[in-house]
């Protein structure tokens, strides 16, 4: 992100306050604060659109508010060392003084490489495949990292071998955030840790684990389905099927009168039927009612049940 940033004495930095001392300020109180107005608007451009501390002409006019002001700020500036007249593509331009304790401005090229690192990290087809040879381990200090939550200093990220270059498999490892930013972009060649090889076994946490899943790098986990228990377990008395059925099958158990050659044939009591039983409650002998089985009523030991149920 394009930023700039003023250093806590820039207020009153001595290139800046050299302006009282120059003809043009005399008997103008307000021309130090103008010059100061200006430099930082030149500032917030060249911030803006990554020109690295470099204005042209036309910004410059903007900045000062007419070409006349604009040659007599320019000049101020020059004399004191807040500015340098530069030459843009063959157009006049303006550059200003490169301290990172009066003004620092991200120049482009590191800008630039800041997208690049975050578009590598993102990529898909970059992080899998580091991921997957990589697992959740620092390739620097061997820590374990883990990819969500808040930033902390085992957060993972993919670091660069090759700083300044667009990020390949080869060129990415899996770092955490300590050793990431203590290795920067090396380009002293300070940093002395070795890179680890690649592990063998690696190791992956639940969201590394889903992430390469997704996207086809890793094979799901197989879980095994529990046992259905949908059908019940035989029991003692359980009347056994003998047209091959299963045992658990819910039927009613055939009345044993019925069995043994009896009348009993489920009708109503409002129908005539040998062996029937007489109603002695007094009811009305069309009322409706199953008549009982007469095992039941000789107090036998059927009660209706369905011969998975256990009877006694």
């Amino acid at each position: 992100m394009p930023w700039q940033r003023s250093g806590d004495t820039a207020a009153d930095d001595p290139k800046l306050l050299a302006v009282q001392a120059l003809p043009e300020a005399e008997g103008q109180p307000w021309f130090l604060n103008e010059v100061r107005g200006f430099i930082w608007a030149l500032a917030g451009s060249s911030a803006t659109y990554l020109t690295d501390y470099v204005m042209n002409w036309g910004v410059v006019i903007k900045a000062a508010g007419s070409a006349e002001r604009a040659q007599l700020l320019v000049d101020t500036c020059v004399r004191t060392g807040l500015l340098e007249r530069v030459d843009d593509g063959g157009l006049p331009a303006v550059k200003m003084i490169e301290d990172p304790d009066f003004i620092h401005i991200r120049k482009k090229a590191e800008i630039e490489w800041d997208r690049q690192r975050k578009r590598d990290n993102s990529d898909p087809n970059l992080k899998g495949p580091v991921l997957l040879r990589d697992g959740d381990q620092c390739r620097w200090c061997g820590h374990e990292v883990h990819w969500t939550g808040k930033v902390s200093n085992r957060k993972g990220t993919l670091d660069h071998l090759e700083p300044g270059k667009s990020g390949t498999v080869a060129t990415l490892v899996v770092s955490c955030v300590t050793c990431n930013s203590a290795r920067r972009d090396d380009t002293d060649g300070r940093w002395d840790k070795p890179l680890l090889p690649v592990p063998q076994a690696p190791i992956y946490g639940a969201w590394s684990r889903k992430y390469l899943t997704e996207r086809g790098l890793l094979k799901p986990t197989a879980v095994e389905k529990p046992k259905s228990t949908s059908q019940s377990q035989e029991s003692p008395g359980v009347v056994a099927s003998s047209s091959g059925a299963s045992a658990g099958s819910p039927r009613v158990a055939p009345c044993p009168a019925a069995s043994s050659g009896g009348a009993y044939e489920g009708r109503r009591d409002d129908q005539e039927s040998p062996g029937v039983v007489a109603s002695s409650s007094g009811a009305s002998a069309g009322s409706p009612r199953v008549a009982p089985c007469p095992a039941a009523s000789s107090g036998g030991a059927y009660e209706g049940r369905r011969d998975d149920q256990e009877s006694p």
